[in-house]
């Protein structure tokens, strides 16, 4: 999809921030000595205007460059739970109906930090009448400087989004491990703890725009490993030619290349259909989500073999990249109630 200006410029400074800021060794560093959030970083993020260019009465950012900011997360594995975040916490009240926005705002008025927790991983029920959540959420991002939790429950009328206050004495926190090397988790437990419920129709948005920009995350992975492989093999030599030049490589990384495209194409449309085009919003968020859930860890995994023995090495980043389209495979993947859900779009 063409970008405008005004998102050509946004991605061109979200890229070399992230370039200067995000290297390689840096993400190491932070996996070795254990470190969850970086304040030092996210108020360097801030003070580029992420977090306030999302505002409440419509003006700013809008879903589409919320989609562009999660590529680039993609593509250089950023370790902080920006998308959720930025969601949760500034772009969340475009997408409720007036009723819903102002009980939402009443709730984040003291400028709480916010972040979502994935409907997969969310085991939750809600009590008749009274709005009160019990049971687990096996994992989520953000927990550590967030005050306030987006996620997700099923009623006796569907699959509703909440928030609840993560400060209620009912939520239990316990930091736990994760594939992805690079996103610190931490697993809840909630027992009657006080909840906002959403309608349906914010409920639905809410959900179409967090698969839409996490399908755009893995797009970004899927970018950055091909472009990885691509300079490897143009410089790899055997038999005294570069491994670029046999065929079974070429058409490893042409399917690579092509799938790749193919999904930042879907991912970036979900991300315009979800401000442009309710009609379609639903079915082109379900369609990209299971397509990244998908093609990303194909990706990753044809890419680790196309470098050989070294693409299995613990210093080499592309197990980083296969881990965290793992994670998305894993909070987003199919299911049955998902394929019936997508059989229903359609």
């Amino acid at each position: 999809m063409k970008l405008s200006n005004e998102q050509c410029e946004l991605k061109d400074l979200l890229h070399r921030f992230f370039q200067e800021k995000v290297t390689s060794d840096y993400i190491k560093s932070r996996i070795h000595n254990n470190t969850r959030t970086d304040a030092a970083l996210v108020n360097e993020i801030k003070e580029l205007g992420i977090f306030e260019g999302f505002s409440a009465d419509g003006g700013g950012f809008s879903v589409p460059e919320l989609g562009l900011l999660a590529q680039e997360c993609g593509f250089y594995l950023v370790p902080e739970p920006l998308i959720e975040q930025v969601l949760a916490g500034s772009l969340l009240p475009q997408l409720l109906s007036p009723h819903d926005g102002a009980r939402y705002l009443e709730l984040i008025k003291s400028g709480a930090g916010c972040t979502v927790a994935y409907p997969q991983c969310c085991q939750l029920t809600l009590s008749q009448g009274a709005d009160r959540l019990t049971g687990t959420i096996a994992w989520a991002v953000g927990v550590d400087v967030a005050t306030v939790l987006v996620g997700s429950v099923n009623t006796a009328k569907g699959r509703r989004v909440f928030c609840c206050s993560l400060s209620d004495k009912g939520v239990g926190k316990t930091e736990t491990t994760s594939l992805d090397l690079t996103t610190a988790l931490t697993s809840l437990t909630l027992h009657d703890v006080p909840a906002v419920v959403f309608d349906e129709h914010s409920s639905q948005r809410i959900e179409d725009v967090l698969e839409a920009t996490k399908a755009c995350e893995a797009a970004g992975i899927c970018k950055r490993v091909v472009e990885m492989s691509v300079e490897y093999v143009r410089t790899r030599s055997q038999f005294g030619v570069p491994i670029g030049s046999f065929q079974a490589i070429q058409h490893k990384l042409a399917d690579c290349y092509a799938k790749s495209e193919s999904l930042a194409s879907l991912s970036s449309f979900a991300a315009w259909a979800a401000v442009h085009s309710a009609d379609q919003q639903r079915l082109t968020a379900r369609a990209a989500i299971l397509e990244a859930a998908q093609t990303a860890p194909w990706v990753c995994e044809t890419a680790i073999q196309a470098h050989g023995g070294i693409g299995f090495t613990w210093e080499y980043d592309l197990h980083l990249y296969l881990r965290r389209a793992k994670a998305i495979q894993a909070a987003f993947g199919m299911t049955e109630g998902r394929a019936k859900e997508i059989i229903a779009a359609v």
